[in-house]
Protein backbone atom coordinates (compact mmCIF):
# COMPACT_ATOMS: atom_id res chain seq x y z
CA UNK A 1 0.00 0.00 0.00
CA UNK A 2 2.87 2.34 -0.72
CA UNK A 3 0.73 4.49 -3.03
CA UNK A 4 -2.34 4.61 -0.80
CA UNK A 5 -3.65 8.14 -0.29
CA UNK A 6 -6.90 7.59 1.65
CA UNK A 7 -8.18 4.75 3.85
CA UNK A 8 -11.60 4.87 5.53
CA UNK A 9 -12.91 1.95 7.61
CA UNK A 10 -15.02 3.92 10.06
CA UNK A 11 -18.40 3.03 11.56
CA UNK A 12 -18.02 -0.74 11.42
CA UNK A 13 -17.39 -3.54 13.91
CA UNK A 14 -13.83 -4.24 12.88
CA UNK A 15 -11.56 -5.64 15.57
CA UNK A 16 -8.04 -6.91 16.12
CA UNK A 17 -4.65 -5.25 16.51
CA UNK A 18 -4.64 -1.90 14.78
CA UNK A 19 -0.92 -2.15 14.10
CA UNK A 20 -1.51 -4.66 11.29
CA UNK A 21 -3.18 -1.94 9.22
CA UNK A 22 -0.11 0.25 9.21
CA UNK A 23 2.34 -2.21 7.70
CA UNK A 24 3.95 -0.77 4.58
CA UNK A 25 2.21 2.57 4.99
CA UNK A 26 4.21 5.42 3.53
CA UNK A 27 4.30 9.19 3.29
CA UNK A 28 1.72 9.07 0.49
CA UNK A 29 -1.11 8.58 3.02
CA UNK A 30 -3.20 11.74 3.46
CA UNK A 31 -6.41 10.53 5.13
CA UNK A 32 -6.93 7.74 7.67
CA UNK A 33 -10.31 7.07 9.28
CA UNK A 34 -10.63 4.07 11.60
CA UNK A 35 -13.04 5.63 14.08
CA UNK A 36 -15.95 3.82 15.73
CA UNK A 37 -14.64 0.26 15.59
CA UNK A 38 -13.21 -2.20 18.12
CA UNK A 39 -9.53 -1.99 17.24
CA UNK A 40 -7.08 -2.86 20.02
CA UNK A 41 -3.34 -2.95 20.79
CA UNK A 42 -0.93 -0.07 20.23
CA UNK A 43 0.01 2.18 17.35
CA UNK A 44 3.25 1.10 15.66
CA UNK A 45 6.21 3.45 15.38
CA UNK A 46 6.05 2.95 11.60
CA UNK A 47 3.16 5.42 11.64
CA UNK A 48 5.77 8.15 11.97
CA UNK A 49 6.50 7.63 8.28
CA UNK A 50 3.07 9.12 7.42
CA UNK A 51 4.29 12.68 7.75
CA UNK A 52 1.85 14.02 5.15
CA UNK A 53 -1.30 13.04 7.02
CA UNK A 54 -4.06 15.63 6.80
CA UNK A 55 -6.95 13.76 8.42
CA UNK A 56 -6.27 11.26 11.23
CA UNK A 57 -9.28 9.83 13.10
CA UNK A 58 -8.97 6.71 15.25
CA UNK A 59 -11.45 7.79 17.92
CA UNK A 60 -13.89 5.45 19.65
CA UNK A 61 -11.78 2.29 19.72
CA UNK A 62 -9.82 0.44 22.41
CA UNK A 63 -6.32 1.37 21.29
CA UNK A 64 -3.82 1.64 24.14
CA UNK A 65 -0.21 2.53 24.86
CA UNK A 66 1.58 5.73 23.91
CA UNK A 67 1.29 7.81 20.78
CA UNK A 68 4.23 7.30 18.42
CA UNK A 69 6.62 10.28 18.10
CA UNK A 70 5.30 11.29 14.63
CA UNK A 71 8.22 13.75 14.17
CA UNK A 72 6.18 16.61 12.84
CA UNK A 73 2.76 16.31 11.19
CA UNK A 74 3.39 19.21 8.87
CA UNK A 75 0.07 19.03 7.00
CA UNK A 76 -2.29 17.77 9.70
CA UNK A 77 -5.75 19.41 9.83
CA UNK A 78 -7.77 16.95 11.92
CA UNK A 79 -6.19 14.89 14.69
CA UNK A 80 -8.80 12.87 16.60
CA UNK A 81 -7.84 10.09 19.03
CA UNK A 82 -10.61 10.50 21.64
CA UNK A 83 -12.28 7.66 23.56
CA UNK A 84 -9.42 5.19 23.56
CA UNK A 85 -7.04 3.92 26.22
CA UNK A 86 -3.94 5.91 25.39
CA UNK A 87 -1.55 6.82 28.21
CA UNK A 88 1.70 8.66 28.77
CA UNK A 89 2.69 12.10 27.57
CA UNK A 90 1.98 13.67 24.19
CA UNK A 91 5.15 13.59 22.06
CA UNK A 92 6.69 17.04 21.92
CA UNK A 93 7.58 16.35 18.29
CA UNK A 94 4.00 15.66 17.23
CA UNK A 95 3.31 19.22 16.12
CA UNK A 96 6.85 20.57 16.12
CA UNK A 97 9.94 19.15 14.42
CA UNK A 98 13.39 20.57 15.12
CA UNK A 99 11.88 23.63 16.78
CA UNK A 100 9.87 24.55 13.69
CA UNK A 101 6.09 24.59 13.84
CA UNK A 102 4.27 22.19 11.55
CA UNK A 103 0.74 22.79 12.85
CA UNK A 104 -0.23 25.77 10.74
CA UNK A 105 -3.08 23.87 9.07
CA UNK A 106 -4.44 22.21 12.23
CA UNK A 107 -8.18 22.82 12.70
CA UNK A 108 -9.29 20.16 15.20
CA UNK A 109 -7.28 18.57 18.04
CA UNK A 110 -9.29 16.08 20.12
CA UNK A 111 -7.41 14.07 22.77
CA UNK A 112 -10.38 13.60 25.11
CA UNK A 113 -11.31 10.50 27.14
CA UNK A 114 -7.93 8.83 27.42
CA UNK A 115 -5.25 8.67 30.13
CA UNK A 116 -2.76 11.16 28.75
CA UNK A 117 -0.65 12.94 31.36
CA UNK A 118 1.97 15.62 31.81
CA UNK A 119 1.90 19.41 31.41
CA UNK A 120 0.24 21.10 28.44
CA UNK A 121 3.43 23.00 27.75
CA UNK A 122 5.02 19.71 26.73
CA UNK A 123 3.23 19.79 23.38
CA UNK A 124 1.32 23.08 23.24
CA UNK A 125 4.04 25.68 23.20
CA UNK A 126 4.03 29.36 22.38
CA UNK A 127 6.12 28.59 19.29
CA UNK A 128 3.25 26.83 17.55
CA UNK A 129 1.51 28.45 14.61
CA UNK A 130 -2.13 27.56 15.26
CA UNK A 131 -3.76 30.29 13.24
CA UNK A 132 -6.34 27.85 11.83
CA UNK A 133 -7.21 26.02 15.06
CA UNK A 134 -10.97 25.91 15.69
CA UNK A 135 -11.46 23.12 18.24
CA UNK A 136 -9.33 21.96 21.19
CA UNK A 137 -10.60 19.20 23.51
CA UNK A 138 -8.48 17.46 26.17
CA UNK A 139 -11.39 16.54 28.47
CA UNK A 140 -11.07 13.52 30.82
CA UNK A 141 -7.36 12.81 30.96
CA UNK A 142 -4.61 13.25 33.55
CA UNK A 143 -2.94 16.41 32.31
CA UNK A 144 -1.32 18.16 35.26
CA UNK A 145 0.44 21.29 36.41
CA UNK A 146 -0.80 24.79 35.73
CA UNK A 147 -3.40 25.47 33.07
CA UNK A 148 -1.37 27.53 30.68
CA UNK A 149 -2.14 27.67 26.98
CA UNK A 150 0.26 30.27 25.62
CA UNK A 151 -0.83 29.80 22.02
CA UNK A 152 -4.43 30.91 22.81
CA UNK A 153 -4.28 34.57 21.87
CA UNK A 154 -4.84 36.89 18.95
CA UNK A 155 -2.81 34.43 16.87
CA UNK A 156 -5.71 31.95 17.07
CA UNK A 157 -8.46 34.05 15.44
CA UNK A 158 -10.58 31.03 14.46
CA UNK A 159 -10.63 29.25 17.83
CA UNK A 160 -14.27 28.53 18.78
CA UNK A 161 -14.20 25.66 21.31
CA UNK A 162 -11.85 24.91 24.22
CA UNK A 163 -12.61 22.01 26.60
CA UNK A 164 -10.11 21.42 29.45
CA UNK A 165 -12.34 19.76 32.06
CA UNK A 166 -11.84 16.58 34.11
CA UNK A 167 -8.07 16.51 34.40
CA UNK A 168 -5.51 16.79 37.21
CA UNK A 169 -4.52 20.44 36.99
CA UNK A 170 -3.46 22.14 40.20
CA UNK A 171 -3.30 25.77 39.15
CA UNK A 172 -4.75 28.34 36.80
CA UNK A 173 -2.67 31.22 35.49
CA UNK A 174 -5.70 33.37 34.70
CA UNK A 175 -8.87 32.96 32.69
CA UNK A 176 -8.15 36.24 30.96
CA UNK A 177 -5.72 34.35 28.73
CA UNK A 178 -8.81 33.72 26.60
CA UNK A 179 -9.74 37.39 26.31
CA UNK A 180 -7.90 37.80 23.03
CA UNK A 181 -9.60 34.75 21.48
CA UNK A 182 -12.41 36.79 19.94
CA UNK A 183 -14.10 33.89 18.10
CA UNK A 184 -14.44 31.74 21.23
CA UNK A 185 -17.98 30.35 21.60
CA UNK A 186 -17.51 27.62 24.22
CA UNK A 187 -15.02 27.55 27.10
CA UNK A 188 -15.32 24.52 29.41
CA UNK A 189 -13.00 24.42 32.40
CA UNK A 190 -15.23 22.53 34.84
CA UNK A 191 -13.55 20.19 37.34
CA UNK A 192 -10.00 20.89 36.25
CA UNK A 193 -8.87 18.61 39.09
CA UNK A 194 -10.82 15.37 39.32
CA UNK A 195 -11.23 14.33 42.97
CA UNK A 196 -13.69 11.46 42.54
CA UNK A 197 -13.57 8.30 40.49
CA UNK A 198 -16.41 7.74 38.06
CA UNK A 199 -16.88 4.37 36.41
CA UNK A 200 -13.55 3.33 34.90
CA UNK A 201 -12.17 6.85 35.23
CA UNK A 202 -9.98 7.03 38.33
CA UNK A 203 -9.37 10.15 40.37
CA UNK A 204 -6.16 12.16 40.50
CA UNK A 205 -3.43 11.43 43.01
CA UNK A 206 -4.28 13.43 46.08
CA UNK A 207 -7.99 13.84 46.66
CA UNK A 208 -7.84 17.39 48.03
CA UNK A 209 -9.43 19.88 45.69
CA UNK A 210 -6.98 22.72 44.96
CA UNK A 211 -8.20 26.28 44.80
CA UNK A 212 -7.91 27.93 41.40
CA UNK A 213 -7.81 31.44 42.80
CA UNK A 214 -10.17 34.34 42.26
CA UNK A 215 -12.67 34.98 39.56
CA UNK A 216 -11.24 38.11 38.02
CA UNK A 217 -10.69 39.67 34.62
CA UNK A 218 -13.80 37.94 33.26
CA UNK A 219 -15.56 41.06 32.04
CA UNK A 220 -13.68 40.82 28.77
CA UNK A 221 -15.59 37.64 27.92
CA UNK A 222 -19.04 39.19 28.21
CA UNK A 223 -18.84 42.17 25.89
CA UNK A 224 -21.30 42.71 23.06
CA UNK A 225 -18.47 42.14 20.59
CA UNK A 226 -17.83 38.63 21.94
CA UNK A 227 -19.23 35.40 20.53
CA UNK A 228 -19.00 33.42 23.78
CA UNK A 229 -22.20 31.42 24.32
CA UNK A 230 -21.21 28.84 26.95
CA UNK A 231 -18.85 29.28 29.91
CA UNK A 232 -18.30 26.44 32.40
CA UNK A 233 -16.15 27.09 35.48
CA UNK A 234 -17.60 24.50 37.87
CA UNK A 235 -15.80 22.91 40.81
CA UNK A 236 -12.78 25.21 40.86
CA UNK A 237 -13.12 26.62 44.39
CA UNK A 238 -13.06 30.07 42.81
CA UNK A 239 -13.48 33.06 45.09
CA UNK A 240 -14.57 36.61 44.45
CA UNK A 241 -17.60 38.41 43.07
CA UNK A 242 -19.67 37.37 40.10
CA UNK A 243 -19.13 39.63 37.08
CA UNK A 244 -22.01 41.60 35.63
CA UNK A 245 -23.35 40.56 32.25
CA UNK A 246 -24.81 43.07 29.86
CA UNK A 247 -28.01 42.48 27.89
CA UNK A 248 -26.03 42.67 24.69
CA UNK A 249 -23.85 39.69 25.65
CA UNK A 250 -24.23 36.55 23.54
CA UNK A 251 -23.77 34.36 26.63
CA UNK A 252 -26.62 31.84 26.92
CA UNK A 253 -25.21 29.36 29.45
CA UNK A 254 -23.08 30.11 32.49
CA UNK A 255 -22.24 27.33 34.96
CA UNK A 256 -20.42 28.27 38.15
CA UNK A 257 -21.47 25.51 40.55
CA UNK A 258 -19.26 24.36 43.45
CA UNK A 259 -17.34 27.57 43.91
CA UNK A 260 -17.18 30.22 46.65
CA UNK A 261 -18.56 33.17 44.76
CA UNK A 262 -20.59 36.05 46.14
CA UNK A 263 -22.14 39.22 44.85
CA UNK A 264 -24.97 40.76 42.90
CA UNK A 265 -25.62 39.89 39.29
CA UNK A 266 -27.77 41.80 36.84
CA UNK A 267 -29.28 39.64 34.12
CA UNK A 268 -31.67 41.38 31.75
CA UNK A 269 -33.95 43.42 34.07
CA UNK A 270 -33.66 40.98 36.98
CA UNK A 271 -31.56 41.50 40.08
CA UNK A 272 -30.23 38.36 41.75
CA UNK A 273 -28.45 38.29 45.08
CA UNK A 274 -26.29 35.20 44.98
CA UNK A 275 -23.96 33.97 47.70
CA UNK A 276 -21.87 30.89 48.41
CA UNK A 277 -22.54 28.48 45.53
CA UNK A 278 -24.09 29.07 42.13
CA UNK A 279 -25.69 26.00 40.64
CA UNK A 280 -26.64 27.24 37.23
CA UNK A 281 -27.45 30.54 35.58
CA UNK A 282 -28.96 30.98 32.16
CA UNK A 283 -29.89 34.19 30.45
CA UNK A 284 -33.70 34.67 30.68
CA UNK A 285 -33.86 36.15 27.19
CA UNK A 286 -33.04 32.66 25.93
CA UNK A 287 -36.31 31.37 27.44
CA UNK A 288 -34.68 29.05 29.93
CA UNK A 289 -34.85 28.82 33.70
CA UNK A 290 -32.59 30.36 36.32
CA UNK A 291 -31.37 28.11 39.13
CA UNK A 292 -29.33 29.14 42.14
CA UNK A 293 -28.50 28.12 45.68
CA UNK A 294 -28.20 30.57 48.54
Amino acid sequence: MKSLVSLSLSMNKLSGPVKNIFENMSSSLRQLQLNNNIFTSTLPDSLTNCTNLMYFDISYNSISGRLPPFNGLKKIQYFLVSHNQFSGTIPSTMLVNRNHSHAAELKVLDLSSNSFEGPLSGFLSSDLNLSNLEYLNINTNFFSGTVSIPMVNSATPKLETVVLSQNCFTGLTSVDVFCSALSLELLHMGMLHRTKSKGKVRSCNGRKQPSFGKLDSLSCLFGSDRKLKTLVLTGLELEGTIPSISDSSNLSQLLLSFNKLTGIMYISFSLLLITHTILQIRHPSRRVSIFWKI
